[in-house]
């Protein structure tokens, strides 16, 4: 059993708001339209008490007079090729904007399965000390991935009835996709990547994949690119995205 990730202890006052746009045709199973979603967190606290890090991952907290600015961002596209193919596109991210760094509780990773399905679970924490420590698995301040797919109706019945409920595959569709992304520790200090900018993206991470989309489950196998990864199966009961 994994340890509990540790917290920045203290006192906290968040300011919350977001905005979204949403133009999508259909919530569950979108064609055709526009998803965007943004959220700003202002979190002020007078009374911490933060775990020691390293330097080289975060600078020394207050202990007092605290704030700090972050933001997500997930802004998706969905075509419509034609009666049954469409394409989709994604790109999420988040992290630090702004005061002091983020607690460790709101720090960031970027996790396997979902968005980089070719990859296991914080496959990038930026805990680059050699022995790591498994109650600190995120310490990211940024993180940012692309997501794109294509999905084919097909024109198949595998499916029966009992009572009410239909079990099996009727019309599911065959889904292409590829990921890519990453996460990173933001500064002017060696081994960071300046606060104006992104992470290289010869730096980041990627996958392709296929799967099958039934619309109450899918079954999806991808695999890292170039890493010698496993190919990896999973399983959801929601689109991907």
């Amino acid at each position: 059993m994994a340890p509990n990730p540790l917290i920045d202890d203290g006192k906290y006052v968040t300011w919350a708001g977001g905005l979204t746009y949403d133009t999508r045709d259909d919530r569950r199973r979108p064609t055709s339209g526009w998803y965007v979603r943004s959220d700003l967190r202002y979190v002020t606290s007078g009374e911490l008490t933060p775990v020691s890090l390293p330097t080289e991952i975060r600078t020394a907290m207050p202990t007092s007079n605290y704030d700090a600015l972050e933001m997500d961002l997930d802004v998706r596209r969905y075509v419509r090729l034609g009666p049954e193919q469409n394409l989709h596109l994604r790109v999420t991210g988040g992290g630090w904007l702004a005061g002091n760094r983020l607690t460790i509780q709101r720090r960031r990773a970027m996790n396997g399965g979902d968005p980089l399905a070719g990859y296991g679970f914080r496959a990038v924490n930026c805990d680059r000390r050699r022995r790591p420590d498994p109650a600190l698995p995120a310490l990211c301040d940024r993180q940012l991935a692309v997501q794109v797919e294509y999905r084919r109706t097909i024109d198949i019945n595998l499916s029966t009835r009992i009572g009410n409920t239909t079990i099996g595959l009727q019309r599911p569709d065959l889904v292409l996709f590829g990921d890519a992304g990453s996460a990173w520790l933001a500064g002017p200090q060696a081994g960071r990547v300046p606060s104006g900018r992104i992470q290289s993206i010869a730096e980041w991470r990627s996958d392709i994949g296929i799967g099958i989309d039934a619309g109450s489950f899918g079954l999806y196998l991808a695999k890292a690119l170039p890493d010698n990864d496993p190919i990896r199966l999973s399983i959801r009961f929601t689109p991907r995205f």
